[in-house]
């Protein structure tokens, strides 16, 4: 049954094209009309790309995500500090020391950092430096008769301190471990 309704489709294609180019004149079509009925053409992968649209309307916001493994916090460095305030929720990553490069270099970073007492290398990791750009302590220099002159050139402290009802990020300078 469905050859015979194939074969009828097959013979009133082949009348229309007929009466179609007999009241078009000496014009031969395709198969089918308009393209509708015709053999279906190349999907498209050999030419070229057309113009990209016009840019849609933003969609709304997705939901929010789940919540981190302890629910956010938020870093920061008290300079010339050992510790950190004694606020609920808030601890003491670790106590550090100030450095950043010489005045005199350049190349180096414009930000101090706040360097771990206990460096720990990568394996494999080299701390050759041929001669770019150094990090140095950073040490206090204060005029003679200024307060705190007890000071002078000793280690200026920081303390990486996290307050945990906050979001958090955190680079370590000279380690590759959290502690």
């Amino acid at each position: 049954m469905l050859t015979a309704s194939i074969d009828k489709v097959k013979s009133r294609r082949v009348a229309r094209q007929s009466s179609d180019s007999q009241s078009q004149g000496s014009c031969t079509g395709r198969d089918g009309r308009d393209g509708r009925d015709g053999v279906p053409g190349r999907d498209g992968r050999e030419g070229e790309m057309g113009k990209p649209g016009p840019i849609g309307v933003p969609g709304p916001p997705g939901p929010q995500g789940p919540a981190g493994a302890d629910g956010g916090g938020v870093t920061y460095i008290r300079w010339g500090r050992t510790t950190c305030p004694e606020v609920e929720g808030t601890e003491m990553i670790y106590e550090g020391v100030m450095a950043g490069s010489w005045y005199h270099h350049t190349g180096g970073g414009a930000n101090h950092l706040c360097l771990t007492k206990q460096a720990l290398y990568h394996p494999e990791a080299t701390t050759a430096n041929a001669d770019h750009s150094r990090i140095y302590g950073t040490e206090y220099k204060i005029a003679s008769g200024q307060a705190l002159r007890a000071h002078v050139n000793h280690n200026a402290p920081c303390a990486v301190c996290d307050v945990s009802t906050r979001s958090r990020k955190i680079m370590i300078p000279g380690t590759y471990e959290c502690p």
